[in-house]
């Protein structure tokens, strides 16, 4: 019994119209290709010579290899933050224990080190971009002034701020406390507050200023400017009244000329060039030097020339030449002083003196003095008499006597001044003593006293005005 089921088995898988060698033409698995045909596994229907290989393990396209061509790289990841060992890679369809697809890891010892990372300043390139510190460093500038603003031009880049460093790099005078972005800008020729401009507008210590177009350094008040410093042309007082001309400000002298020369509000108001009128009521051409008025323009009835001693004689002024007269006819405050009398003239206080060397009588004496409206002198006191005799001792004449107008003529003994005058007398020792009962007349000066004398007599004489 179990020999005919043996042999039934063995006849089911047994071909029945081909030999043993022809059962190699069978294509077991339907995918078009026999083993001969280079089937390499004809139990699997995705299993042929051109199938797609995909990565399963298999050699789908039964080419010898094995997945090839679609196998995965995976990197090795030994520190477990995701990003793999560009130089530790391994090809499998499936990410073997350890490894992940990319390899972008810089450092795959360090798990805090991979792209996009934290940059920390620890001398790491935490974050895989190829620089060190980058992000974690601290750019900071000196502060030498210790104002809070650093010099850009003395950077500092670390991982922590030094002692003096500042992160600001805008100071443009490290060297000046006073000086940084944002410090009040004073007039001090420097960039205090540090926008690039020298005392700008609105700095503190600015003065007004104002146009001096005449260059008298006074400025017209319509034109003024505030800044720091003076600008071209300009001054720091506004006071002149006329800019225009150089000799118009308040330095100026005012003048007759109907401008407000001193810019004080006023025309012509005490002119220093201002003229004299003098009242000239005798129209003799001089005026009268106490009825000055002052005025810049001519005053009617009055005249630019004064010095007239007697506004009220037109025979007397300085244009005139005195004659011998006992006038002072050309105001030069002296009668007489033009050289016109006969002898020579002197002066002592309101008395004018001819001392007349030319020997006369005393009549004569007297007439050719009151020919010139003189008398003899007549001595009103010591002062006069010391005066006169001081007068005639210039005079070379020996032993020389001077007719006074001191005579007894009228009155025997009784002497007395022919123009009057006082009691004064300074006779001689012994004198008047009317010797031969003839001496009447009276001279000066013998042995510096007075002595009665003979009228008939000649000797020289003095007139008095």
């Amino acid at each position: 019994m179990l020999l005919p089921l043996f042999w039934l088995i063995g006849c089911v898988g047994t071909p029945t119209k081909y030999d043993t060698e022809q059962t190699k033409v069978y294509d077991d698995d339907q995918d078009g290709y026999t083993v001969e045909q280079g089937d390499c596994n004809d139990n699997d229907p995705t299993t042929w010579p051109g199938s797609t290989e995909v990565c399963d393990g298999l050699d789908n396209n039964c080419d010898g290899s094995t997945d090839e061509g679609v196998q995965s790289l995976f990197y090795t990841d030994r520190d477990d933050d995701g990003f793999g060992d560009p130089d530790s890679s391994t090809a499998a369809c499936q990410a073997p224990s350890g490894t992940t697809t990319n390899n972008r890891d810089c450092d795959d010892a360090d798990r805090d080190s991979y792209p996009s990372a934290p940059e920390l300043c620890d001398e790491i390139d935490n974050d895989c971009d190829g620089a060190i510190d980058e992000d974690g460093q601290v750019r900071a500038f000196a502060d030498t002034d210790g104002d809070g603003y650093g010099d850009p031009a003395l950077p500092y880049v670390g991982c922590a701020l030094p002692t003096g460093y500042v992160l600001d790099d805008e100071d443009c005078n490290d060297a000046d406390v006073a000086v940084f972005p944002g410090a009040t800008e004073i007039c001090n020729q420097l960039d205090d507050d540090c926008d690039s401009e020298i005392d700008e507008p609105g700095a503190i210590g600015e003065s007004a200023w104002y146009a001096d177009v005449d260059g008298d350094t006074f400025g017209d008040a319509t034109t003024g400017l505030t800044t720091c410093d003076a600008p071209a042309g300009y001054v720091t007082n506004n006071l002149d009244c006329d800019d225009t001309s150089a000799d118009v400000s308040p330095d100026d002298t005012e003048r007759c000329n109907g401008i407000d020369d001193d810019c004080n509000g006023q025309t012509d108001d005490n002119p220093s060039d201002i003229q004299h009128w003098y009242l000239d009521r005798d129209s003799d051409g001089y005026g009268d030097d106490g009825t000055v008025v002052e005025d810049c323009n001519p005053v009617p009835s009055y005249i630019s020339v004064g010095g007239d001693c007697d506004d009220l004689d037109a025979t007397r002024s300085p244009g005139l030449t005195d004659l011998c007269n006992g006038q002072d006819e050309d105001c030069s405050g002296y009668a007489d002083d033009s050289g016109s009398c006969p002898c020579d003239v002197t002066w002592d206080g309101p008395s004018t003196y001819m001392l007349c060397t030319t020997l006369r009588t005393w009549s004569d004496a007297r007439s050719d003095c009151q020919s010139y409206g003189y008398d003899l002198v007549a001595v009103e006191d010591a002062a006069e008499d010391l005066f006169l005799e001081s007068a005639v001792a210039t005079y070379a004449i020996a032993d020389a006597w001077w007719w006074s107008g001191y005579t007894d003529g009228l009155v025997e003994g009784s002497f007395g001044w022919t123009s009057g005058g006082s009691s004064y007398t300074n006779w001689n020792s012994g004198e008047p003593n009317n010797l031969y009962d003839n001496e009447d007349c009276t001279v000066l000066f013998f042995s510096n006293h007075w002595n009665d004398w003979n009228c008939s007599n000649t000797t020289t004489y003095i007139c008095e005005y």
